[in-house]
């Protein structure tokens, strides 16, 4: 019996061919050749996938469907269902997977598969017979890269746990759409509950560095995102002033800094780096640079509606705050846990720092360690409720 079809690949594309008789050519540049090509692969995936994903009690799914960011968040949503008896199956990206976020986690209750394709991760939600599988299915970021709600592929919404990253979108999901949501942030004053990932695993504390004070911060090299003018120049000014016994790291990236001469040796920037390394850099620095400005106005959002990743280093390595003083407030910093200033006063702050002795430095770590407590046990409340509810 001949073949019912039959693919012939050639330099410019496909030739298809069905029953002997019909033949179908695509070429290299076609939509249908992509979209063929991709949900071939993505079933692929999806077959592999499948089989892998088992029955257990006590499971749930967690799924970052973001394909290129939050994913230094996924170890805290393992941890936190590692404290309340779950275990986990998480899928992500294999970009995400690279990146190594899972480096410092030394618990056992997770499995991690890793996909190419998004459209593997819409197959498998739509697929009942693994939703059934687990107690609860979470989305760690809402919205894909392309803006679609993997979410809404569930048939029964009560499964359903999407977590957010802006007070907008929790309106617009709460109002469309009858599955649980929740935030990644918490701000002062603002009374919502929240799942806040501020774990990332085995952290070594240390005291001060005494040869010379490390300063690190980490982000993109954009006017909305860091004022890196105030950082430049207020090295500029303590260079010129006699202050040679510290250094600034930069993991940024998507733009470039001017850095003459004068300053070259006390300011590093090292570009985009994996988790691995970027958390050997934190753990190895003294404080951490916000560069967030009271007189950008693309940054007020930071205290209101947009959470900065940074707080959740600061937070999770136990690494003081340099941060002015509106940011400070939103975040529940003040003295105690962070060197505070106003009117964008970097300058001050980080004589501050750099004089610091180890005790004060130990009474800052000690009172960001009590912060970073009270937020992790009201995120584990705040799940156990969605997971009872």
């Amino acid at each position: 019996m001949k073949n019912i079809i039959n693919i012939q690949a050639y330099k410019d594309g496909i030739r298809i061919i069905l029953f002997s008789i019909f033949t179908i050519s695509i070429r290299n540049d076609s939509k249908i050749l992509n979209n063929f090509i991709t949900d071939f692969m993505a079933k692929l995936e999806y077959n592999k996938l499948s089989k892998l994903l088992i029955n257990s009690d006590n499971k749930i799914l967690i799924l970052e469907p973001n394909f290129l960011y939050h994913s230094e968040c996924l170890a805290s949503y393992i941890k936190y269902f590692y404290d309340l008896g779950y275990s986990v199956d998480l899928i992500l990206s294999n970009n995400n997977y690279k990146l190594k976020p899972f480096c410092r986690l030394n618990i056992k209750n997770y499995n991690i598969y890793t996909t190419k394709l998004y459209l593997t991760m819409k197959k498998l939600v739509c697929d009942q017979k693994i939703i059934d599988k687990y107690n609860k299915i979470i989305f760690t970021t809402t919205f894909s890269l392309n803006s679609e709600i993997l979410a809404e592929n569930i048939n029964n919404p009560e499964k359903v746990l999407c977590i957010t990253h802006s007070f907008e979108s929790i309106d617009y999901l709460q109002s469309h759409f009858k599955f649980n949501t929740t935030l990644i942030m918490y701000f002062k004053n603002i009374n919502i509950k929240y799942i806040n990932p501020n774990y990332f695993g085995i952290i070594n504390n240390s005291n001060k560095n005494k040869k010379y004070t490390k300063f690190i911060t980490v982000g993109r090299i954009q006017k909305n995102v860091k004022n890196y003018n105030l950082l430049i120049d207020t090295i500029i000014k303590l260079v010129s002033n006699g202050y040679k016994n510290f250094k600034v790291i930069c993991i940024g990236w998507e733009g470039s800094l001017d850095i003459n001469n004068d300053i070259r040796n006390y300011i590093e920037v090292k570009g985009k780096l994996n988790f691995e390394d970027m958390f050997n850099e934190l753990e190895k620095s003294d404080f951490y640079l916000s560069l967030l400005s009271a007189n950008i106005k693309e940054h007020f959002v930071y205290t209101f509606d947009v959470f900065t990743g940074s707080n959740q280093l600061v937070l999770g390595f136990k690494k003081p705050f340099l941060i002015n003083k509106i940011f400070a407030d939103a975040y529940l910093y003040d003295e105690s846990s962070a060197i505070v200033y106003d009117d964008d006063n970097l300058y001050d702050a980080m004589i501050k720092a750099i004089n610091m002795n180890n005790d004060e430095y130990s009474h800052l770590q000690n009172n960001i360690e009590k912060l970073q407590k009270s937020i992790y046990d009201r995120s584990l409340q705040n799940l156990k409720f969605y997971l009872d509810n």
